[in-house]
Formats: C-alpha cells, structure tokens, sequence
C-alpha cells in the first residue's frame, strides 16, 4: 500500500521503534509532516502536494494543536532557530517560556490582546473539514495527539500513558499507534 502522512511533530520521526518506520516496513510511505506547525501550515502542505498525495492509497493526516497560529515564513523566532523546527509556528507555550525578552513580550501582547480560544477552535475545526473533503478521492485516517472535537481520533490519552521521545510516545505508545492505523487503514 502507498500511504502519505501529513502532520506535525506526532508524525515527523522514522527511527526504530517509531509508528511511522513500523509502517515504513510494511508500506511505501512519503512523509511530509514538519515539527512545531499550525493546522494552516498542514493545510497549505495538503494543498502544495494534493496531485502527488493523492496518488497514493490511503492518507494519514496528524492535526496539531487548535492553540497554534501561523506564522509567516520571513519572521524569526525562537522556536525556529532550532535546527528541527525551520516551519514552526506560534503556540503559548513556547513563545511565553522564551528567554528572548523581546519576543515573550509580543507573544504576551498577542496572547493577551489578540488571541480568542473559540476563534482558534473554529477555525481549526473547518480547517480539519476542508481536509477531509480535499482527501476524500483516497481513504484517509485523521488523528491528533491532542483531545480535539469531531471526526479526528486522539491520542491525547495514550500521549499521557506512553510519554516518550519519538512521536511523543515511548515504543508501546509508538506500537499502539501503528496498530490502531493498521486496522483503520485496510
């Protein structure tokens, strides 16, 4: 079978033991997914690759956090000077943790000022909908490691009884993970 995944940092690792190399395996896979991405990034990945995804036989689409929020691609940040996060985008967290005074300050404002809860979780909710009708010519599994409204399962549950370093899971959580693709993907 040739499965595409798309999604962000729940996705991204192929090591030994992760649920993407134990698809690998078994599977042609094309990995597109990126660390540290909002759910509009993930969109626009989907749109930019759409032909070539859809070639394939079934899609696996990790959404990401409602909490994170584009950034363009010409602004510096922290987060994006890691060497594993080039295309990250903005989320509380990181932004209001960071030793950079100048940038905490404006992720403050933003947060502060800016930011709405419910805007976020609309909109990632049509984000999530535009998707699954753009992938609707291919069987596709939609998942996230968050707890998120609709037609997406989570993982969120299985990320606190399985925390580890690869995919955020520990190698029981990466092989849950797989199982659980396997039987949705046949």
């Amino acid at each position: 079978m040739k499965i595409a995944i798309v999604g962000d940092s729940f996705a991204t690792d192929e090591v030994a033991d992760s649920w993407v190399a134990l698809l690998r395996a078994q599977h042609h896979v094309t990995n597109l997914s990126q660390r540290g991405i909002s759910q509009y990034r993930l969109l626009t990945i989907v749109e930019e690759n759409l032909p070539s995804i859809l070639e394939h036989d079934c899609a696996i689409v990790w959404h990401t956090n409602p909490d994170r929020v584009y950034v363009n691609n010409d602004v510096s940040f922290p987060t994006r000077t890691l060497a594993s996060h080039p295309h990250a985008d903005l989320v509380a967290a990181d932004s209001l943790s960071s030793s950079n005074t100048h940038w905490r300050r404006t992720a403050e404002t933003y947060y502060r000022v800016f930011h709405s809860i419910p805007q976020q979780e609309l909109y990632h909710k049509l984000v999530v909908q535009h998707i699954q009708k753009l992938m609707q010519p291919i069987q596709s599994v939609h998942c996230s490691g968050f707890a998120l409204p609709g037609t997406i399962y989570s993982f969120a549950d299985l990320v606190q009884e399985h925390p580890g370093n690869v995919n955020h899971f520990d190698i029981a959580g990466n092989q849950q993970v797989f199982e659980y693709l396997t039987r949705n993907m046949s």
